[in-house]
Parts: C-alpha cells; sequence; structure tokens
C-alpha cells in the first residue's frame, strides 16, 4: 500500500499538481503585506487585516529576507527600490519559494 501511495505522489509531482495545504495568501496579498511592511505596519494589524496568522506574515517576511540574500541585494528591509524590472524578476522567484 506504501508503494502505491508513493508512486501515486510521484506520479502527481511530475504532472505539476500542487501537493499540501493551499496557500494562506496569494502573491498579489503577499506584495501588498510586503508594502505595508515597509510602510511600518505591525506584524499583528497584517495578520488582522489579512486574516491570516502573526506566523503567515513573519514567513511571508522571512522569504524576502532569504531572496534577497540570494539576489546579493542590499541590506533594506524590502526590494522596493529596485528598477521595475529586478521587482518583476524578485517577485518572480519569490512565487517560486
Amino acid at each position: 500500500m506504501i508503494e502505491r501511495t508513493q508512486s501515486g505522489l510521484q506520479r502527481a509531482k511530475s504532472e505539476g499538481k500542487a501537493l499540501g495545504r493551499p496557500a494562506r495568501l496569494n502573491e498579489k496579498q503577499k506584495r501588498y503585506a510586503l508594502v505595508d511592511l515597509a510602510g511600518g505596519m505591525s506584524i499583528s494589524a497584517l495578520a488582522r487585516k489579512f486574516d491570516a496568522s502573526r506566523q503567515t506574515i513573519m514567513r511571508v517576511r522571512d522569504e524576502v529576507s532569504a531572496l534577497r540574500s540570494s539576489h546579493n541585494l542590499s541590506k533594506h528591509p524590502f526590494p522596493f527600490r529596485l528598477y521595475p524590472a529586478q521587482q518583476d524578476s524578485f517577485f518572480t522567484s519569490l512565487s517560486k519559494v
């Protein structure tokens, strides 16, 4: 039985199906949350605004930090001073995480 389950999971992954729990925030909401964080809104206020947990908002913030370091960006906490083409590239890579 385990072997059939594993083969089914492998087949689903190879077909590009998303496994696991659905994300609480979509990409657009993540971007808005990042803009609000950069504007000084608290994590708790953002969690209430998006009807999500504080941990979800912190995870979005931390994804940006990890991507910022992998893209060799400056120490600025959020990438909003990038040129538009760089922003598109950055947020595209964010959606792949």
